[in-house]
């Protein structure tokens, strides 16, 4: 999971027109997006249904766990980790979490590392669901656009589907 989210980050960053220092560090900051669920008890994490609204109010605090372990680091690409971490589960409309961030108030690596993080739970099989086709995860996106998603990023990621499938293909199996 983490190596396709860099792998998808670092296109879309490119695809954006970032310069390769950009492109750099949110390939190496993307894999600790989820950092923050070391404090989540396996219980959630590993839940095979829809979770309580207990549950989901615990789950949702990861996001802010994350930003804790990693923003007082003096690397940079901790540094950027620490704002991943904090802002992937903003949405573009403003109905995410933790800060209920809106459009460009959410740091461009989240708004990036939402749509790769997004796209390849979709895709992936976990113990709640079975994995999505990966044309029915790129409509999920194009409907969300506005929405959960920035357009910018989202009209980016699917205009490098090959790209995006050749990613996919490349790291099947390899689960963490």
């Amino acid at each position: 999971h983490v190596a396709r989210v860099a792998h998808y980050s670092r296109l879309l960053a490119r695809a954006m027109g970032q310069n390769e220092r950009f492109q750099d560090i949110i390939f190496y900051a993307s894999p600790f997006h989820d950092i923050g669920k070391v404090g989540i008890p396996d219980a959630i994490l590993l839940k095979e249904g829809k979770l309580s609204e207990i549950e989901f109010v615990l789950m949702k605090q990861h996001a802010n766990m994350g930003h804790e372990i990693l923003k007082a680091s003096k690397s940079e690409y901790l540094k950027a980790g620490a704002v991943i971490a904090f802002s992937h589960h903003e949405k573009f409309n403003g109905l995410g979490y933790p800060s209920g961030l809106k459009g460009a108030m959410i740091p461009l690596m989240g708004r990036i590392v939402a749509v790769a993080d997004v796209f390849d739970a979709l895709t992936s099989a976990r113990p709640y669901k079975a994995p999505w086709s990966l044309e029915k995860a790129f409509a999920f996106l194009n409907e969300e656009s506005g929405g959960h998603f920035d357009p910018e990023v989202v009209k980016c990621f699917i205009a490098r589907q090959d790209e995006v499938k050749a990613i996919y293909e490349q790291f099947q199996g390899e689960e963490i």
